[in-house]
């Protein structure tokens, strides 16, 4: 019984998956409901300029044999350069009740890996700005470095008079901090982003962070209203980042504990579902 309670709910989160970007031997996705290429533009503002990331270049390669599955992205160096998929389609959005899972594992040792001074972001997703309408993970600047996860509303909702975010009191930006997380250079860490009510012009929406199958933190209580121009909105991995990312992924509902806690546990990754 408790292995088809299990085949039932691999079935389920296989038909919710729209995005997995594997990166065993390419640098495209596997599966896209959406466009599957990586991008390459100079910065954000010549996002419009892009040109498909058709090979690994002198910042990012495929390491095979060496991620959580199979292969996997490499961040050797700071990145110079803007690396991004375009989120319409692959990461599904609605502009009203929206739900969402973000999925994917991360090996570095923030304190020696990471350039001092400097905030990192493995992922990013926005339309316009890392506090306007988007959803993200990120390090703290300075050693010893804190891992957040952060659902940034429309900045007019959560930010209305303009405050400077450095002047901000602990508790006000909407994110999540995790002072004792499990990076380190000999270890993948699963990562995964619940987006639950967004969109709903109400304060019951709720977003919990995950790290290795278990709740890391909840931020509820808000309004999440994220106004997206599906189109507009870029997927960006690797922002200051140096290390390594491994089975990026995307589903289309809010997955419950139990499930990101399965989805931790599948023997091949997100592959597994695919079978």
């Amino acid at each position: 019984m408790l292995l088809f309670i299990l085949l039932v709910q691999i079935s389920s989160l296989g038909e919710a998956l729209t995005f997995h970007a594997p990166f065993d031997s390419t640098l495209e996705a596997s599966v896209a409901v959406g466009d599957p290429v990586l991008y390459r533009a100079q910065g954000w503002d010549q996002r419009n300029e892009s040109e498909q990331v058709a090979k690994p270049d002198e910042t990012i390669s495929i390491i095979s044999g060496n991620g959580r599955y199979g292969g996997s992205l490499e961040f050797s160096r700071y990145a110079d350069v803007l690396y991004y998929f375009k989120a319409m389609d692959n990461f599904s959005y609605l502009n009203e009740n929206w739900n969402g899972t973000i999925s994917f594992w991360l090996k570095l040792d923030p304190d020696q890996d990471l350039t001092e001074g400097q905030w990192c972001d493995p992922i990013q997703i926005t339309s316009r700005a890392w506090d306007d309408g988007s959803v993200f993970v990120d390090f703290t600047r300075n050693s010893p470095r804190k891992f957040r996860f952060a659902a940034f509303a429309d900045r007019e909702i959560w930010n209305p008079d303009g405050e400077p975010w450095e002047e901000m009191a602990p508790g006000v930006m909407p994110m999540i901090t995790v002072s004792d997380h499990p990076f380190s250079s000999d270890s993948w860490v699963h990562v995964v982003l619940v987006l639950t009510e967004f969109n709903t012009n109400e304060d019951t929406a709720i977003f919990e962070g995950y790290l290795n199958g278990r709740s890391a933190g909840v931020l509820q209580g808000r309004k999440q209203t994220l106004t997206w121009v599906p189109s507009d909105v870029l997927v960006q991995i690797g922002l200051q980042f140096i290390g390594q990312i491994d089975d990026l992924a995307f589903f289309n509902r809010n997955l419950s504990s139990e499930e990101v806690w399965n989805l931790y546990s599948l023997p091949e990754g997100i592959a597994t579902l695919k079978k």
